[in-house]
């Protein structure tokens, strides 16, 4: 279990997985009920997120998932991937960023038996002129039982 502390000052824990809250103090919240105000905000709801941090002239984009209106989409790792690549974009777009100032991606599946519908449409998206550099690594489970996570790295200018 780890301790946390969330933004309205309540603790809690998380469980090993990560998704169950336990909590010591405040009302009981499940993070995939979350309905964030404005378009690209999916994240912001949750605590202690910030979807990127500024170091000097790169951007820092936080794991991106394959949340819409706070739920995973429907389908499994294709749609999963259509929809994290649309949150990327969207907060891309909100930092002032293009998906062609993105210089480095860290991809993050559940199984590389997803690798080839993964692959396929973010090669839609970034295109084959100059994609950005990427590591693709499969893990044992990523948050809210999603199949796919996208971290990246963009510069200005």
């Amino acid at each position: 279990m780890t301790v946390v502390e969330f933004e309205d000052g309540t603790t809690g824990q998380l469980s090993g997985d990560f998704r169950r809250r336990k909590a010591d103090s405040g009302p009981e919240r499940n993070p995939t009920d979350c309905h964030p105000p404005e378009r690209g905000a999916l994240m912001n709801s949750f605590p202690h997120f910030r979807p990127t941090v500024n170091a000097g002239d790169l951007v820092a984009i936080s794991g991106q998932i394959g949340l819409a209106d706070g739920r995973l989409v429907d389908g499994g790792a294709a749609e999963q991937t259509e929809q994290t690549l649309a949150n990327l974009l969207t907060v891309l777009e909100t930092a002032g960023l293009a998906a062609s100032d993105v210089v480095k991606v860290n991809i993050y599946l559940t199984t590389m038996e997803d690798y080839a519908a993964f692959n396929e449409r973010y090669n839609a998206f970034f295109g084959s002129e100059a994609p950005p550099a990427r590591t693709c690594v499969a893990v044992h489970e990523l948050p809210f039982g999603a199949l796919v996570e996208l971290e990246a790295w963009a510069r200005r200018g």
